[in-house]
């Protein structure tokens, strides 16, 4: 049996055994394998046939997974980017207030996708905390809740941090 087969049955069993773990697993390898959004839609569905409706919040859990897969997709290079810029900034005092403010700021311009352009005061105060919360989120502090109407991400608190 090829290794695609075999991730598809384990995540089916998986979520018919609502083992959100094993889901997770299941989902990493699936994505590693390289398996489409709607090959795992597919198996989802058939753990959701036969496992019933009891499966649903597992179900749930498992597509929050594996969308934010497509985030970390994008951000997997930048992460890697990210963590030796920290330990660069790290060894040159990282804490002095304008280097933090300057890298939050371009995080949160980053985020927004709007490049060159001159803000407003209040608009940079909002960069920056869209450049803490993306940092943090990468840490699982915050996570994504979505966009405004003006393409500007909103953050939700899920663990508290401690204050800088």
């Amino acid at each position: 049996m090829d290794i695609k087969s075999k991730e598809l049955i384990g995540l089916t069993c998986s979520l018919v055994l609502r083992c959100d773990d094993c889901v997770r697993y299941h989902l990493g390898n699936c994505k590693k394998v390289g398996f489409s959004t709607n090959e795992v839609h597919e198996a989802m569905g058939v753990a959701t046939l036969v496992g019933g409706t009891i499966v649903i919040p597992h179900l749930r859990r498992a597509f929050e997974y594996w969308r934010n897969f497509k985030m970390f997709k994008r951000d997997l290079e930048q992460e890697k980017s990210w963590a030796s810029l920290l330990t660069a900034l790290r060894k040159t005092h990282w804490q002095k207030t304008k280097r933090f403010k300057c890298c939050t700021f371009l995080i949160g311009v980053q985020e927004t996708g709007q490049g060159r352009k001159v803000f407003e005061k209040e608009e940079k105060q909002d960069l920056m905390h869209i450049g803490i919360c993306k940092v943090l989120s990468l840490s699982g502090y915050y996570e994504l809740e979505g966009l405004d109407k003006d393409g500007w991400p909103h953050w939700k608190l899920v663990k508290k941090t401690t204050p800088f």
